[in-house]
């Protein structure tokens, strides 16, 4: 019997018994050993136990001494592992639905989550020595499987993986995977994160998920106290600003260095230039922050050494705040510019040059060509890059705000979210809570930013919308 592993059946089938093992690893193996309760020893707690609420202990309890009896309370972790199941069954009947959905990533995670959490409740007892045995373990691996096996038979469900227009493309899709493992381990894992800017976080356990869920709910009071601190204006306003004028600049910059290039005729010369814009992108901040000094620096700086060569005045730049919007404009358009030139330089290699050629016998110089040929042709991929920039509005370039300016003197023009949650994380009196509804109300922001530009340009030209 000849097996097909472009259908998505087969996967599907695998996915219900990797679930299934999942369960059963859960179920029959060991995730604590209680070394002594009273005068007991040596006392194992298997996962059927606690699923069927009876973890061996009772009879032995009444024999233990009474000062004792109410630690063994908490020895009923049961509702965890009844609602970790209820999601793994939940996930087996998403798996079954002929229509395959990648929901069972999401109801996998939680059916994790609160095995976890039955497990590490064992971990609060006083007298427990609290560890994770194999079961867990395998319990997980079964489960990390699952998600794969989803990923996967969903994936060919949508793709159409029997059609032409698949096999056609299939090695540009087989680039992306790694693409996505990054964007799903990165991006969707911790998405469940986003509770801790609810919580009045603190440290009350060993564990993050103790931490979670010892902590208190706050429900909107971190945000309340987040815009109360008067950085909250000048951290949004800076990081808009800067954004703003990066955005337009970047985009003019970016433009007009892919059409000199494209104008240059000597190819040798072209690719010249074009290294030259495009290697500082591949400098990273630190450098450039020594870069930097040794211009900046007032004793041994460049140009404060052109200023002493004119008999001008010197300038403290590190401690002078009106400059520095140009000097992060400056190095952020030096830094990016030729790196952002390069899809516009694509695009413009692509045009027709039928096009071009017409307009020359009908007598128009090169300007009126690049004005109305080529800013035309480059108008779609404009609006999507452009589109793509306001979704990130509220996210600052961390190292470019924090690195280059080498201090907090010129706090008042560097502050920006990215910058302000780093420095909440790392100092001595962290609050978490607050930091993570920094970056929520940061993420938030840049997603309603970008479904309303991507809203504007629908009504302007539908044609060139992201969605």
């Amino acid at each position: 019997m000849k097996i097909d592993f472009t259908s998505h059946k087969i996967y599907s089938l695998l996915l219900v018994a990797a679930l299934a093992a999942a369960g059963i690893s859960f179920l029959l193996t060991p995730m604590v050993w209680i070394s002594k309760i009273g005068n007991i020893h040596d006392i194992k707690i298997y996962g059927k136990h606690i699923f069927f609420a009876y973890s061996g202990l009772e009879a032995l309890f009444a024999n233990a001494p009474a000062g004792h009896r109410d630690e063994t309370v908490a020895l009923n972790p049961q509702m965890f592992i009844f609602v970790s199941y209820a999601f793994l069954l939940v996930s087996v009947g998403l798996a079954l639905l002929k229509k395959k959905t990648f929901f069972p990533i999401l109801t996998i995670v939680a059916s994790v989550a609160f095995a976890y959490l039955a497990c590490d409740h064992f971990g609060w007892l006083e007298r427990s020595n609290y560890e994770f045995l194999w079961g867990f373990n395998v319990f997980v691996a079964f489960m990390f499987l699952a998600m794969v096996l989803t990923f996967v038979s969903a994936g060919l469900s949508k793709l159409k993986v029997r059609s032409g227009e698949f096999k056609d493309h299939v090695a540009l899709l087989t680039m992306l995977i790694p693409g996505t493992i990054f964007l799903v381990v990165f991006a969707y894992f911790p998405m469940p994160g986003i509770l801790i800017a609810f919580k009045n976080m603190r440290l009350l356990g060993s564990s993050l998920f103790e931490n979670f869920f010892k902590s208190s709910w706050v429900g909107f009071n971190n945000f309340r106290f987040m815009f109360a601190t008067p950085d909250a204006f000048n951290m949004t306003r800076n990081t808009v600003l800067y954004n703003l004028t990066f955005m337009a600049l970047g985009l003019v910059a970016a433009v007009a260095i892919a059409i000199g290039i494209t104008e240059i005729s000597n190819r040798r010369t072209a690719k010249l230039y074009q290294t030259l814009y495009f290697l500082p992108f591949f400098l990273s901040w630190v450098v450039v922050s020594y870069l930097t000094f040794a211009l900046l620096s007032y004793d041994y700086g460049a140009l404060n050494g052109i200023l002493r060569a004119f008999g001008m005045p010197e300038v403290e730049w590190y401690i002078t705040t009106k400059y520095w919007p140009y000097i992060f404009v400056i190095a952020n358009l030096w830094k990016y510019a030729g790196n952002g030139s390069i899809i516009y330089t694509a695009t413009i290699v692509g045009i027709d040059t039928a096009l071009f050629e017409a307009a020359a016998i009908d007598g128009a110089n090169r300007i009126k060509q690049i004005w109305h040929i080529t800013l035309p042709m480059l108008k779609p991929i404009m609006i999507l890059l452009s589109i793509l920039s306001v979704g990130r509005i509220f996210n600052a370039d961390f190292g470019l705000f924090y690195l280059i300016p080498r201090s907090g003197a010129i706090r008042s023009v560097s502050l920006v979210i990215d910058v302000y949650v780093y420095q909440g994380l790392t100092s001595g009196s962290v609050n978490i809570g607050m930091v993570s509804a920094a970056a929520l109300y940061q993420s938030a922001v840049g997603f309603v930013l970008i479904l309303l530009t991507n809203w504007i340009v629908s009504k302007i030209s539908p044609d060139n919308t992201l969605l």
